[in-house]
């Protein structure tokens, strides 16, 4: 995979700590179902991913902003998360790195703890002439993609079936 905007659905969490340090975190099982390509969300191959907010004193409260805005339960033995999270899903970010010599993805949360706010109404009217009196028409940012629909059919029963007289 390449460095990039990604989307995906919270699969599970768990309340875990790192193998190396020991540092106490919540690895959350993302599975990645779309990339940015350019302003389009395409879709990918379904893969499992792990994004890790570490427990640690240092990391704890951007950690603690990162959960709070995927909606927490605050329960770290059965970590859950509002259910768009787990439905129509969540931005991600993927970097490439290095670890110990060896290639790495890192995943996180795009834009996890940043709620923004909206401008007063005055700067935004500001920007909207601003916006109009010298500015060719864009495109429009990417939505996030449609809630992902099941692919499977319902199994057939083992019994045998009656030929329809229709």
């Amino acid at each position: 995979m390449r460095e990039g905007k990604y989307w995906g659905v919270i699969k599970s969490a768990i309340t875990t700590k790192s193998p190396k340090k020991g540092t106490p975190e919540i690895a959350i099982t993302v599975t990645v179902t779309h990339e940015l390509d350019g302003i389009e969300w395409a879709p990918i191959d379904n893969i499992d991913r792990v994004v890790h907010l570490y427990l640690s004193d240092g990391a704890w409260d951007r950690s603690k902003e990162t959960l709070e805005s995927l909606g927490f339960n605050g329960d770290f033995g059965s970590p859950e998360f509002k259910d768009e999270t787990t439905t129509s899903g969540l931005a991600l970010y993927m970097s490439l790195g290095e670890y110990e010599g060896k290639p790495r993805e890192n995943w996180k949360i795009d834009n996890g703890g940043y709620v923004p706010e909206e401008l007063p109404s005055e700067s935004l009217l500001q920007l909207k002439a601003r916006w109009k009196a010298g500015s060719k028409s864009a495109p429009k940012p990417a939505k996030p993609p449609a809630a992902a629909k099941p692919t499977a059919k319902a199994p057939e029963s083992s019994e045998a079936k009656e030929p329809s007289p229709f």
